[in-house]
């Protein structure tokens, strides 16, 4: 939204218009996005092996080991959609932090749910590392779900309007009579001419 102060000057008015500026979250929500997507997308390269559905949420997922990090197909499918929703919502200011927030939760609640029961509803594998990852990302989330926008104010001068005599409007009073004046047809007294036949007489 645009706001307007405006301050008087010798030869105009002086409007002080602020302006949105610099999202502070959508940077951040791009960065974790990008890692969050090829962490995820690497993982499935190490395993893309998925726990039946028919087995939530008492099933008993499998996972190896990669750099420490516990993972299945669903630890890595879970990791690639967060990446990819946090890259669609960094497009606009409100829709990073929005998709931080719901991010963020989701990543904090796999994480509580993988240290309660050594697994994320008996579908994705995880150990203590995975947990703390996905505890760590979810709290910047949403820590970047309350981050402002900054604005910049600029000033522009507007000069004063001329102002103009408005033009004489024709009075429409019935006292005053604008018709024309009639005409006055004046009749001719002199006498008629002789006819033509007299005058030859003569």
């Amino acid at each position: 939204m645009f706001s307007r102060r405006a301050e008087s000057d010798a030869g105009g008015h002086r409007h002080v218009i602020t302006e949105p500026g610099i999202s502070l979250a959508k940077g951040p929500a791009s960065l974790l996005g990008l890692a969050l997507a090829a962490v995820g997308l690497l993982g499935l390269l190490r395993n893309a092996s998925f726990t039946a559905l028919s087995d939530f949420p008492n099933g008993q997922p499998v996972g190896t080991q990669f750099a420490g990090i516990e993972m299945n197909g669903w630890t890595n499918w879970i990791t690639v959609a967060a990446g990819v929703l946090l890259l669609f919502g960094a497009a606009a200011h409100v829709s990073a932090k929005l998709m931080s927030f719901i991010i963020g939760g989701a990543l904090i609640a796999c994480a509580v749910l993988g240290a309660v029961r050594g697994d994320v509803l008996g579908l994705a594998a995880s150990n203590w590392l995975t947990e703390v990852l996905w505890a760590a990302v979810g709290v910047a989330l949403l820590a970047n779900a309350f981050a402002p926008r900054r604005v910049r104010s600029r000033e522009v001068n507007f000069p004063d309007p001329v102002r103009t005599e408005p033009a004489p409007v024709a009075s429409s009073s019935p006292d005053v009579d604008d018709r024309a004046e009639p005409l006055v047809v004046i009749p001719d007294e002199r006498p008629p001419a002789p006819p033509e036949d007299d005058i030859r007489a003569h």
